[in-house]
């Protein structure tokens, strides 16, 4: 994985691992990366889940955090819309 630090990348794998019916692969960490840094969030619903995830990104560029240092995993049909309009 190019773009992911190394503990997005073990955790994908981690989920993988636990789907049965795709063929069996692991995503390589590159150390270069760094750590990096999760939160791991379950909130009332998806309108609750898109405001808290745009005030925790717009508190991480105030911050001086790169955009292209912030990452945002979600169910990219159900979830993506919701988060993009928020």
């Amino acid at each position: 994985c190019q773009r992911c630090p190394t503990i997005v990348v073990e955790m994908a794998n981690a989920l993988i691992g636990h789907n049965v019916h795709r063929e069996k692969r692991v995503l390589k960490p590159i150390a270069a990366k760094g750590k990096g840094d999760v939160k791991i969030v379950q909130l009332l619903n998806s309108d609750v889940e898109s405001k808290w995830i745009a005030k925790n990104v717009k508190e991480l560029l105030d911050k001086g955090v790169l955009p292209s240092e912030i990452i945002v995993l979600i169910q990219r049909k159900k979830g993506a819309p919701i988060i993009l309009n928020a």
